[in-house]
């Protein structure tokens, strides 16, 4: 909890900084000044009688912080510190004024509605649980009102999955703490009745039951009581959020004819009858007689506009809201395993940069809970997405990258209270896989931009629009020369038509001569290698087509040897096991060395199944799948000095890596013999670069004479022996003696034969 002090405590320390005040939305006029107020054991909170109701929801908040109960008081006599809480009809209508000094919290606002809004700022202020030292609020003047849309909602459809009273509380006071002040709750679907009626019990007994979906589950069920109801419309009412009810009289009809049999259809005497008596028990229960209705234009039942006239309930009209779908999840399907998705993506970026028209009377989120099982699934669907909405519809001068610091700072209140909410995802930026730039002539359809078709990720990506017209392109432009194959699919997105059917692949060095590559045949193309020094790719349509086309991801055989370098590719071993083996190099000191770690990248992979087989150690769970090549001075492992390095002749830079690399698969015990660890790291760098060992009088004397001997004894007497003698250095069991247990003939007696032959 210190650790959260110390960061509340951080943010407050520049003065005149907007970004300093971890508020959601972000404060419309606000002036930090120097100071701090500080609670203390004595703080009270001042407020007229009609004002208790705020001045407990602050006592609450302030409980939090210090674990105390602090005093409402309507007056005192003494002159104390305190939070001052008042209605002031001279104060501008429709906006609040907060004034925080080091002797006084001071609060007004003009009517009860405005006064909640200043109350959850001040609240927001508040520090997290600390010691009595650490109870400080900064020095700060905020001035806010509202702006031109003045209905900020959530709608909550719970006919699939019911949610405790207490989560949907934490909901109202989280709408009330973002200053949206309308929760519209959905009490059924095709999928159940969630609200009692003590006339049409039926409506619960039977309605909220949903056979079970899986074998082995249970019957989903469940329903608020009328008295839970009026305990959310309480709660709801003291932090001056409207609660309002919303059925569903179309797709929503099944659960109620199937719960009253003698109910056939709603537009018929029985469901006049059953619409005049339901809505006036709905009326008793809400009082403020405001209902919305889902699908009212496709009903157009004339019963439900005589049922609601004559209980005088008004109907809500949300057709020139703007709309947010809260329903279409925040993260692409593959990022949240375990969850499911409605079809589409809706970020908080999405929803931040939203251009909302001034002239709409209110912005709404809906959000359908058949994907949102639990309380946990709900408050990670709405946030920090509602937080977003929030801020665009109340605050001024919006800077997305200041709202995402805000909330991460402000993360802690979340995290205190245990709601669950989702990391901000923001979909990829406008750029290609490390910061190759993509243009494009082609239109490209919804959010599936030409950049998607080569950012590393299959799960997005470029999908165009219809009537893509000749000499129409789609361009890479690559930070670094590429090398090897390409391979390109098209189609298989939303529809098997998704293909690309008359286009070419062509490549360049300088974006103006172009050379083709290959055609693509059936929606797709594989090309041969492509020309030295080729920085540029064009995908050239050579013929119309009118439907669209895809591409998750254009794919290279080599990855691109950008300076920060990691590549992976799968090896097979044998004809069974295949593994994956990467070659990782930073090298971005070092551009001028970027030819030779580019051999290095191409030795590692074409030789690391060689080097293994004969060193006997493939699949061995000691042998190394990485290599990691350093640039510096030689101090450890695969590290080469950068300096010689660049003086080295091409076949002398791939001699000496090889030599290291052979080292690093083979990791021989400490005491083998320098004479056979040195001799076989020789061996085999003239073996894999196709080079003659002379034979030597010195078969001891380590590097390539040993390498000539050890060359001579695999030619004679096997690679298997010898790779047995590699095992048992690799384990520490290397012994003199198993020269004539392998053999029959001592060490001694090889090396004779050895230099006889010569």
């Amino acid at each position: 909890m210190r650790f959260l002090f110390f960061l509340f405590l951080s943010i407050f320390c520049l003065h005149g900084q907007e970004a300093h005040l971890p508020l959601i939305p972000s404060a419309q006029s606000q002036e930090l000044e120097k100071g701090h107020f500080q609670i203390g054991y004595q703080t009270a909170i001042l407020a007229s009688r009609e004002l208790q109701p705020h001045a407990e929801i602050l006592a609450s908040a302030l409980a939090e912080c210090t674990s105390l109960r602090h005093r409402v008081l309507s007056r005192s006599r003494l002159p104390l510190k305190a939070f001052n809480i008042q209605i002031d009809p001279k104060a501008e209508k429709k906006g609040y004024h907060l004034s925080v000094t080091p002797d006084q919290v001071h609060l007004k606002a003009h009517d009860e509605p405005h006064l909640a809004y200043g109350l959850q700022t001040l609240i927001r202020l508040l520090p997290p649980k600390g010691k009595p030292h650490n109870w400080i609020i900064p020095c700060v003047k905020i001035h806010e009102f509202d702006q031109t849309i003045t209905q900020r909602a959530l709608l909550i459809n719970i006919g699939s999955h019911l949610f405790p009273v207490e989560t949907m509380k934490l909901v109202i006071d989280r709408l009330a703490a973002l200053k949206m002040n309308t929760i519209i709750i959905g009490f059924n679907s095709a999928n159940g009745w969630r609200l009692e009626s003590k006339v049409y019990p039926g409506l619960t007994e039977i309605g909220s039951l949903r056979p079970a979906s899986k074998e082995g589950e249970k019957n989903y069920s469940g329903y608020y009581t009328q008295e839970m109801v009026k305990e959310l419309l309480k709660h709801a009412q003291q932090r001056k959020v409207r609660l309002i009810p919303c059925f569903d009289f179309h797709e929503g009809v099944e659960p109620i004819l199937r719960s009253i049999p003698e109910l056939k259809s709603l537009d018929s005497q029985t469901g006049e009858t059953f619409l005049n008596q339901f809505f006036v028990e709905i009326s008793k229960l809400f009082p403020e007689k405001v209902i919305y209705f889902v699908g009212k234009e496709e009903m157009a039942l004339p019963a439900l506009e005589n049922a609601i006239e004559k209980v005088k309930i008004t109907p809500l009209d949300l057709s020139a809201w703007y709309t947010f779908d809260f329903s279409v999840w925040q993260h692409p399907p593959g990022l949240v395993q375990g969850k499911k998705a409605t079809p589409g993506l809706l970020t908080v970026s999405d929803v931040y940069h939203t251009q909302i028209p001034k002239d709409v009377p209110g912005v709404l989120a809906t959000l359908d809970t058949a994907q949102v099982p639990d309380p946990k699934a709900l408050t990670y669907t709405l946030f920090p997405r509602l937080a977003a909405m929030a801020e665009i519809t109340w605050a001024k001068n919006l800077k997305y990258e200041d709202f995402k610091s805000r909330w991460k700072r402000g993360l802690f209140y979340y995290k205190l209270r245990q709601i669950e909410t989702s990391p901000i995802y923001d979909a990829p930026v406008k750029e290609g896989l490390h910061g190759t730039i993509i243009t494009s002539t082609i239109e490209h359809h919804e959010d599936h931009w030409p950049e998607l078709a080569f950012d590393g990720r299959s799960e997005t990506w470029f999908e165009s629009g219809k009537n893509i017209l000749p000499e129409s392109y789609i361009q890479f432009q690559f930070p670094v020369p590429i090398t090897g194959e390409i391979t390109i699919k098209t189609g298989g997105i939303l529809h098997d038509d998704h293909e690309l059917e008359d286009a070419v692949l062509e490549s360049s060095s300088d974006g103006k001569s172009w050379q083709e590559l290959a055609e693509f045949f059936e929606g797709e193309l594989v090309s041969p290698s492509v020309p030295a020094q080729t920085r540029y790719l064009r995908i050239r349509i050579t013929a119309a087509q009118d439907h669209p086309f895809a591409i998750h991801e254009i794919n290279l055989s080599e990855a691109m040897l950008v300076p920060n370098f990691k590549e992976t590719r799968n090896i097979a071993m044998d004809k069974v096991n295949t593994i994956p083996i990467s070659f990782v190099c930073d090298f971005s000191e070092y551009p001028e060395l970027r030819g030779k770690i580019g051999f290095f990248r191409n030795l590692y992979f074409k030789h690391y199944r060689t080097i293994c087989d004969q060193l006997y150690l493939s699949l061995l769970p000691k042998t190394p799948i990485t290599a990691e090549i350093k640039l510096g001075a030689r101090n450890e492992e695969m590290t080469l000095d950068a300096r010689a390095l660049a003086t080295m002749t091409e076949e002398e830079a791939n001699s000496f890596f090889l030599g290291l690399l052979v080292k690093h698969i083979a990791r021989y015990h400490k005491d083998t013999p320098h004479w056979f660890s040195s001799g076989i790291v020789s061996m085999l760098q003239y073996k894999l670069l196709d080079k003659p060992l002379a034979p030597t009088h010195q078969p001891l004397a380590g590097d390539f004479n040993s390498g000539a001997f050890l060359h001579w004894f695999q030619e004679k007497y096997s690679a298997r022996l010898l790779g047995y003698l590699s095992k048992a250095a690799r384990d520490g069991q290397y012994r003199e003696s198993i020269w004539p247990a392998i053999t029959e003939k001592s060490l001694k007696a090889l090396i004779s034969s050895y230099q006889s032959i010569e």
